[in-house]
């Protein structure tokens, strides 16, 4: 039979390991510093070990008896000089308790001290039981790891078991090797919002092996989840209202699954991020590029700004070789983001439209100006197919409407040539456009509203000035390829408002609009809605929740 030894928490407070009661006061030879480990010691049946330490090498051996202050037995005396020491004590009787003294003596000197008395007990390993205290998961900052940790009242080794469903444990660690009182286990690859069930075993080789009840846990993420910052999407800058100085600052996502807005969640303490309106506004791998744009002043922006979507932290990228513009169209193809023509004053500065295009390289974080093809114009929106930049309507050069449709061919950086793109049905600046794509479906552009009409602008700005002006509530899409004899389709349900300015994106068979401008007196509008393309042209409009914050002139993304 084999059993525990416990040196109990007394021995803290006597002689053998008590820092408050050492040796006898007439020590000498510095001798007083006597110390003994409180800790539990695996013992036969009949024996303890007591262990302990002292300042200079000495020899060492035990008294000890049942009774306190009567010591009828005795260890044998250890045979070389040491400061730790191991005395051990044999031929106990279970359920006994025993006292003793430890005696050590100077071989310099043949001084023998003594320390105090301690008492100790060893059981029978029938009546030990391992039971665990304070089991507890703490997760950690990442939400997807945590420690389980717990106490057992004998040193034993461990292992974890868990699952995702009541008794059901599709998960285990491999059992420790090293005994201990003091139990940890980290387990990472865990999901949010999900409850785990778990139990932890305990073994010990000589009283058996313990498993605790199921107990659970559930790391409870905050909104919005991770899932809905990937799945969501994000509403960045534009104005609320018809001056350039109502540019909105706050950053809100929309979840498309639950219907539901995160206002003003991308915040930045470090003040990097300085919104801007009719802007470049691009996502990819988790990162949100706002490029250019008017800041609140009316000054025209060349900062490239970054939004980290996993560190909720803004950055900055470089802007060396980048002309500040705003009203520009933008074009992400193979981590490449293409900014075609604009406007390069500040808003309320005589109305100059630029030309050509520039490039910026996400990887190197550089900007290339190839050759001028992109002839001078502003607000041409469109999208990226087959390696082409489509880019529709906005104002010329002359400041003038058009419905004019380019293909911009990224890898030749040119104009397409020998083939006509589909014009728009009409003049228009300001509207949404954007891409659907779906297996066993032709691709499509789609586009939604604008201005066909805007008179007595004089600034970059296009509504600085203004003083009338022509929304529209045009719906349409075209199937490629987008050259002709195709034609633009009119959804038989035209959009619910006439608004220009707007923001547009797809996810899954669904176009949502955001936002827009009715009038260049109106402001912004907060009026959401959505279309299902798979069924076009007779699909319904259907609204969604109203943004919280109404804008036109700003920008929507996927992060991921």
């Amino acid at each position: 039979m084999r059993i525990f030894c416990f040196i109990p928490m007394l021995l803290l407070t006597i002689g053998l390991i008590s820092c408050s009661a050492m040796f006898e006061e007439a020590l000498i030879d510095n001798l007083e510093n006597l110390f003994v480990s409180d800790v539990l010691t695996e013992t036969s049946v009949d024996s303890a070990t007591l262990r302990f330490t002292t300042n200079i090498p000495t020899v060492a051996y035990a008294v000890y008896g049942i009774e306190s202050g009567n010591y009828v037995h005795r260890t044998d005396k250890s045979p070389l000089p040491a400061t730790t020491h191991t005395i051990t004590v044999n031929n106990l009787t279970p359920n006994v308790t025993y006292y003793a003294k430890v005696f050590v003596e100077s071989p310099n000197t043949n001084e023998v001290k003594a320390s105090g008395e301690v008492s100790f007990s060893i059981f029978q390993a029938e009546s030990l039981t391992i039971t665990v205290s304070n089991l507890t998961f703490t997760p950690n900052a990442d939400l997807s790891s945590g420690t389980i940790t717990w106490q057992t009242n004998v040193a034993t080794t461990h292992s974890l078991e868990y699952g995702t469903s009541p008794g059901n444990y599709t998960h285990a660690t491999v059992p420790t090797t090293t005994p201990t009182q003091n139990h940890s286990i980290s387990i990472s690859g865990l999901s949010s919002n999900t409850t785990y069930y778990y139990r932890v075993r305990n073994y010990h080789d000589k009283i058996g092996n313990a498993v605790t009840p199921e107990q659970q846990f559930t790391i409870t993420e905050p909104s919005p989840t991770r899932s809905q910052k990937q799945r969501g999407f994000w509403l960045l800058g534009g104005l609320s209202g018809t001056a350039i100085s109502t540019v909105v600052s706050q950053i809100d996502l929309y979840d498309p699954v639950t219907d539901t807005w995160y206002p003003n969640i991308a915040k930045d303490a470090s003040g990097t991020y300085v919104p801007v309106s009719f802007a470049s506004v691009t996502a990819t791998n988790g990162k949100i590029y706002v490029i250019g744009g008017f800041r609140s002043d009316g000054t025209v922006s060349n900062s490239v700004q970054i939004y980290d979507v996993q560190t909720n932290s803004w950055s900055s990228g470089s802007s060396a070789g980048f002309t500040a513009r705003a009203n520009v169209g933008e074009f992400l193809f193979n981590n490449k983001i293409y900014i075609l023509a604009g406007t390069t004053g500040n808003a309320t500065a005589a109305w100059a439209s630029s030309a050509g295009n520039q490039i910026y390289d996400i990887a190197s974080n550089s900007w290339s100006s190839p050759t001028a093809v992109v002839p001078a114009s502003s607000e041409r929106y469109g999208v990226v197919l087959e390696g082409s930049c489509y880019f529709m309507g906005g104002r010329t050069a002359a400041a003038t409407l058009t419905n004019v449709v380019d293909a911009f061919i990224i890898s030749l950086t040119q104009l397409s040539t020998g083939v006509t793109e589909v014009a728009l049905p009409s003049n228009r600046t300001g509207q949404v456009v954007a891409l659907f794509r779906k297996q066993g479906y032709p691709a499509m552009m789609v586009t939604v509203g604008g201005f066909s009409a805007i008179t007595g602008t004089t600034g970059n700005y296009v509504f600085q000035g203004a003083t009338t002006s022509t929304s529209l509530n045009y719906a349409g899409y075209l199937v490629y390829p987008f050259v002709a004899p195709a034609a633009w389709t009119a959804f038989t349900n035209q959009y619910p408002l006439s608004i220009g300015f707007a923001a547009a994106i797809v996810s899954g068979d669904y176009l949502y609009v955001f936002g827009g401008a009715t009038s260049h007196s109106s402001g912004g509008v907060a009026a959401c809605y959505k279309i299902d393309l798979v069924s076009l042209p007779s699909s319904n409009w259907s609204s969604v929740a109203a943004m919280p914050v109404a804008r036109f002139g700003h920008g929507v993304v996927k992060a991921y």
